[in-house]
């Protein structure tokens, strides 16, 4: 290949993109070994071969990350310094931001190093603090947002249907999950593709898009959601990447589309409550299979499945958990009323 053609137009790069660039074109993305030593000499000599050499080459830019973290803070202690040694000095923020873009190089660097694309890291944090954090009091508006999640055969779409039934006089705003509508479902789980599986996770958000948009849902001071929208990437999106059927790309674009939705949300209200369900394993698959016959969901499916939600919303707040494996649909659906009618109880103030 000629040298030319191996050049790239630094200008047309994203951030770690670029950095990656700059680092192979002045040779540091080996560092800290040479580009000629076995990576067995490297520091990490309880690992072997490539992990050793990929351990190595994270602590060095774990360390270029402690380094200049190490040079930010000696320039605001020296600052504090001078101050009460009563030396007016200008705050050094060009200086502070300076060292700020060296510790981001090594960030992106770790990144890069760990295959994974920074904005991507970056959205699925502000969206697990979406769950975990609530917003301010007035950051959005008045009305009460009501998600009923859980994994398949949790029962969620039918107590979403019968919770509306039983709370006809707050007139509440529902979105049901209408997957049987997807016309790219029946591929994902017969004949599985990255194509297929990004255009299935494409349409649940777009129906959620559609039914946001709708002038009409934010008349009614209650909405009901059937399904979180944080479970369409967090949760399948990212089983769909993990299992090589959906690229980085698309699984960012995922993230990046429910962030808007999350935005939009929060512009209809500020008070946002998880339904939680869930049933024992064998509970879901049974009843799964009776829902969807034609899909024949295997039983591992369901079991990671049920294991993301878990740990997706683990640390969610305003959260009510119900496990329904005992349940019938009715049930579920009073005992999921009920809590949406304590959860709307002004907080009393001490």
């Amino acid at each position: 290949m000629s040298r030319s053609n191996k050049h790239q137009d630094w200008h047309t790069l994203s951030s770690q993109d670029l950095q990656r660039a700059f680092d192979t074109s002045r040779g540091f993305a080996d560092l800290p070994f040479s580009q000629d030593s076995d990576a067995q000499s490297g520091p990490a000599v309880a690992y072997s071969g490539a992990t050793n050499s990929s351990i190595g080459r994270l602590e060095f830019a774990a360390l270029g990350v402690t380094s200049e973290v190490g040079e930010l803070v000696g320039i605001l202690k020296k600052w504090h310094r001078e101050s009460a040694l009563g030396h007016l000095a200008k705050p050094p923020f060009d200086d502070v931001a300076s060292e700020l873009g060296d510790i981001y190089c090594y960030v992106l660097k770790m990144a890069s190093l760990l295959g994974r694309d920074i904005r991507q890291l970056h959205f699925e944090r502000i969206a697990n603090n979406i769950l975990r954090f609530r917003p301010l009091p007035g950051a959005g508006g008045a009305g009460a947002v009501f998600s009923i999640a859980g994994p398949p055969g949790s029962g969620k779409t039918t107590a979403a249907r019968l919770v509306a039934l039983h709370l006809q006089h707050l007139a509440p705003s529902i979105y049901i999950e209408k997957f049987a509508e997807n016309p790219h479902l029946p591929g994902v789980f017969k004949n599985p593709t990255q194509l297929g599986c990004d255009n299935s996770q494409a349409w649940f958000l777009a129906r959620y898009r559609e039914f946001l948009s709708d002038a009409r849902i934010g008349e009614s001071p209650v909405m009901l959601l059937d399904q979180d929208p944080s479970a369409i990437p967090l949760i399948y999106s990212a089983h769909f990447r993990d299992h090589g059927l959906l690229a980085d790309a698309g699984y960012t674009l995922h993230l990046e589309r429910l962030l808007e939705l999350e935005s939009e949300l929060l512009r209809k209200s500020e008070r946002r409550f998880l339904v939680l369900l869930d049933a024992s394993t064998e509970t879901l698959h049974r009843r799964s299979l009776k829902k969807i016959p034609d899909y024949k969901v295997e039983i591992g499916w369901i079991t990671e499945i049920q294991q993301r939600f878990q740990k997706v919303y683990a640390r969610a707040s305003n959260v009510v958990r119900i496990n329904t494996t005992d349940l019938s649909p009715e049930q579920t659906a009073t005992m999921v009323a009920n809590a949406v009618t304590n959860l709307l109880q002004p907080t009393p103030v001490e």
